[in-house]
C-alpha cells in the first residue's frame, strides 16, 4: 500500500507563472509494471467545465517510495480512537436515557396539573353549592321566622275573639274561621320546619366533604398566636382542636376564615360572663367596616344556621361562636352549657392555657371591655 503522485501542469501560482505541482494520493495497493492500469488507463477526472481544462494531459500516478507500509499503516489505525460510528453509539445511549426520563417527567406533570385542575374545580362547584343552600336555608329560616309571628298574631287574635264570645253570643261562623286559619299556619310551619331540617343536614354533608377534600383528615388544629398591649414578655400562643364530626358547617366556616386570613388583624375585645369574646375589630386601628366587608366577600359573615349538638356543649376552654350569628367567637373560662345551649360550640382549647389565663387577667373597663383591644396577630391551619 502506498501514494500515488498526480502530477498538475499549468497551475496558476501566486506569481502566475506555470509549472508542476505533484499531489500525493494513498493506494490500496502498489503498482507494479505488469499492472492492468497500465494496460487500461484511467480517464482524467475533469475538474470543471472549461474546454481548455478538459483538453489537458492525464495525470500520471507513480508509487511514492516514501509510502508507509501496509503494516505501518495498521500499527496507526490501532492506536486511533473509535470511528464516529462507534462513539456515536455508545453515546447515544445515555442521550436515549435522558430523552426517556424527560418524557417521563413531563407526563407526572401533566398529570399532576391535571389533578390539581380536577380538585380545584370540584372545591368550586363545592363552594357554589354551599353558598347556594346557605342563601336558601336563610330564606327558609326567615319564612319559617314570619310564620311564627303569623300564628302569634293568629293566637292573639283568637283569644280576644274567645274573649269577645264570653261576652256575647258566639259567632260560630267567624270562629270556624279563624280555627283554619290557624290550621293553615300550623300546616306551613310544619312543612318549614321539615325542609329547614333537611336543608341543614344537607349543608353539613357538604361541609364535612369540603373539609376532607381541603384540609384532609384527622383532628384539625388552629393556632393563634397574640398581641398583648402592654408589651411584656410571657405567652402569646394557644391551640384550638377542632370537632368537624359533630359540629362541620361550623367547623368548616371557622376554618375557612383562619385559612383565607380573615381572623389576622381581628382582637379580643371583652371579658364578661365567664368568656373571652373576639370580635372582627381591628386591633391596629384600621377600618373596622373594610374588615367586616371582607367577610362579606367571602360568604363568611356569618354561619348558615345555628348547628348545635347536646354531645358538644359549652364546657370550661371550649370555643364557639356568637349567639347573634356573626363571625365573632369566644372561649368559655368556666362551665356555660346551660347559658349558651343553642349556640354552636366546635372546638376546644388543647396548648396555651398560660395565654388564656394571661388573656383573662387583662385589665378590663367596667369588669367588661379590655381596656385596650388584644390583638390576633396570626391565626394558622396547623
Amino acid at each position: 500500500m502506498g501514494f500515488r503522485k498526480r502530477t498538475m501542469a499549468g497551475s496558476p501560482t501566486s506569481s502566475n507563472d506555470e509549472h508542476d505541482i505533484e499531489v500525493m494520493f494513498p493506494l490500496h495497493h502498489e503498482i507494479s509494471s505488469d499492472s492492468t492500469d497500465d494496460e487500461n488507463p484511467a480517464q482524467p477526472t475533469c475538474f470543471c467545465d472549461s474546454p481548455t481544462r478538459q483538453s489537458e494531459p492525464p495525470i500520471s500516478r507513480t508509487a511514492n517510495p516514501q509510502s508507509p507500509s501496509e503494516q505501518d499503516l495498521l500499527v496507526l489505525k490501532g492506536s486511533l480512537p473509535l470511528s464516529y460510528g462507534d462513539h456515536h453509539s455508545h453515546s447515544s445511549r445515555p442521550n436515549l436515557f435522558l430523552i426517556g426520563f424527560a418524557m417521563v417527567a413531563m407526563a407526572a406533570v401533566f398529570l399532576s396539573r391535571s389533578s390539581v385542575n380536577f380538585v380545584s374545580n370540584q372545591v368550586t362547584t363545592l363552594t357554589a353549592n354551599r353558598d347556594h343552600l346557605n342563601d336558601k336555608l336563610r330564606k327558609a329560616t326567615r319564612d319559617l321566622y314570619m310564620l311564627k309571628r303569623e300564628l302569634s298574631a293568629v293566637d292573639i287574635l283568637m283569644e280576644d275573639q274567645a274573649m269577645v264570645d264570653s261576652k256575647g253570643s258566639p259567632d260560630e261562623g267567624s270562629h270556624q274561621l279563624q280555627l283554619n286559619e290557624l290550621n293553615a299556619l300550623q300546616s306551613r310551619i310544619r312543612g318549614l320546619e321539615e325542609t329547614s331540617v333537611n336543608m341543614k343536614r344537607l349543608v353539613q354533608t357538604t361541609s364535612r366533604q369540603q373539609i376532607l377534600e381541603k384540609y384532609g383528615g384527622g383532628v384539625k388544629q388552629v393556632e393563634m398566636e397574640l398581641v398583648f398591649p402592654d408589651g411584656k414578655e410571657g405567652p402569646t400562643k394557644f391551640v384550638i382542636a377542632i370537632d368537624d364530626n359533630l359540629m362541620p358547617h361550623s367547623s368548616f366556616t371557622f376554618l375557612e376564615m383562619v385559612s383565607s386570613g380573615l381572623m389576622d388583624g381581628c382582637s379580643f375585645i371583652l371579658n364578661a360572663l365567664h368568656v373571652l369574646k373576639a370580635a372582627p375589630l381591628p386591633y391596629d386601628g384600621s377600618s373596622a367596616a373594610a374588615k367586616a366587608r371582607a367577610f362579606t366577600e367571602l360568604g363568611l359573615e356569618s354561619v348558615a344556621f345555628k348547628e348545635y349538638s347536646d354531645s358538644f356543649p359549652h364546657t370550661k376552654y371550649t370555643v364557639g361562636f356568637a349567639a347573634d350569628g356573626s363571625p365573632s367567637f369566644f372561649i368559655n373560662t368556666e362551665d356555660n352549657t346551660e347559658i349558651h345551649v343553642g349556640d354552636p360550640c366546635f372546638g376546644r382549647i388543647i396548648e396555651g392555657f398560660d395565654t388564656i389565663k394571661r388573656l383573662e387577667a387583662s385589665p378590663t373597663r367596667n369588669g367588661i371591655w379590655f381596656a385596650k383591644r388584644i390583638g390576633i396577630k396570626k391565626a394558622r391551619v396547623l
